[in-house]
């Protein structure tokens, strides 16, 4: 990523390419910007954009990519109201944006038209939903994919670029680029003893449990990967979309680790409530305390968002526990906010700390 980033910079400097170009500073404000977005359409708008409308499903996880940058909160006008804690999350990370969200949930193109955005930014599932009903309006649109680790960097570079700000976006990447690096040469000490490692998603609808399993190309089965567990699940999973399994595969699987995420509640309690079950007693990883809760604070950390890197970072003490003992991940948080929120450590000690759930 590091060679990547550099070529950016250099690329920037020597060529003048334009979307580069907005890297600089509001002195270029009136700049054309031209990039090509994560649905592969070319955006092309006038100027950089003051009046930013942010809308759709993952609305909280655009917001959360949108603060990285210190000058997003400025331009950002509209903010559908979504689950996941929006509100509360900018409550947290700028108190004053929280009047921001002042559009309903499945808002239209007219109800976001209202707002007088010149830029709407989407997630791609939004295209025909949303995306068409402001192309009509001939409202531009930056799309976002959010879906990978790679795709994550698009964004967040697209994201700078209208902004006027590529310079923090090649900032954001680098500091990923580190953490992981860290987090990896740590891991690497590990590689020939790789445990089997089952990740579930777990879901309760009026007093029936379920279980799933995340694709084989998402970001769930990625980090598994790249903390040094073999995802067991990956061949029995589809394309797509999460795969119910029932409990008959999970004991066949009966994997040396799992990892439970709940996304409606305290992963933990979750942990402690199956192992409550005589089944689950019966598998290896609980048998050997390796049950564990994926971590969050507004947000589940499993999820493709500014996040990830808490979420490989978690998963790597757990699938490698020598190579990270006296983790403290308190300090860990700490740290992410401040460097990637500027948040300073006692507002990160009141507003975010005690958020935190999961098996630390």
């Amino acid at each position: 990523m590091k060679k990547i980033i550099c070529l950016l910079l250099l690329t920037c400097m020597f060529l003048g390419i334009t979307a580069c170009g907005q890297s600089v500073g509001e002195n270029q404000i009136n700049d054309p910007i031209t990039l090509t977005d994560a649905s592969g359409k070319q955006l092309t708008i006038e100027s950089l954009p003051k009046n930013i409308v942010i809308a759709g499903k993952q609305t909280p996880m655009i917001i959360d990519l949108m603060y990285l940058f210190p000058n997003a909160d400025a331009k950002i006008v509209g903010i559908e109201n979504r689950s996941q804690t929006t509100t509360n999350f900018l409550d947290a990370i700028s108190p004053s944006s929280s009047v921001k969200v002042n559009l309903e949930k499945g808002a239209g193109a007219e109800q976001i038209a209202a707002q007088n955005p010149d830029l709407v930014i989407l997630k791609t599932s939004m295209a025909e939903e949303i995306g068409a009903g402001l192309e009509k309006l001939e409202i531009p649109i930056l799309y976002v994919s959010m879906e990978s680790i790679a795709e994550l960097e698009t964004d967040i570079t697209n994201i700078g670029i209208v902004l006027g700000d590529s310079e923090r976006a090649v900032e954001i990447l680098d500091q990923y680029s580190n953490l992981q690096s860290d987090i990896e040469e740590k891991i690497s000490a590990n590689q020939d003893t790789k445990p089997d490692v089952l990740l579930l998603q777990y879901s309760e609808e009026n007093g029936e449990v379920s279980f799933e399993i995340p694709p084989a190309t998402w970001l769930q089965t990625n980090l598994v990967e790249m903390a040094g567990g073999i995802p067991v699940w990956k061949e029995a999973a589809e394309s797509g979309g999460w795969t119910t399994v029932n409990m008959e595969q999970i004991a066949d699987w009966n994997a040396d680790i799992v990892i439970v995420v709940n996304y409606n509640g305290d992963s933990d309690g979750t942990v402690l409530k199956l192992l409550e079950n005589s089944t689950w007693q019966h598998l290896e990883a609980a048998k050997n305390d390796k049950v564990y809760g994926f971590p969050g604070d507004f947000i589940s950390w499993d999820q493709p968002d500014s996040r990830w890197i808490l979420g490989f970072n978690w998963l790597a003490t757990k699938i490698n526990p020598k190579e990270f003992q006296d983790i403290d991940f308190n300090i860990i948080v700490a740290d992410f906010y401040r460097v990637f929120y500027s948040l300073d450590d006692s507002t990160v000690q009141q507003n975010i700390i005690p958020l935190l759930y999961g098996s630390f």
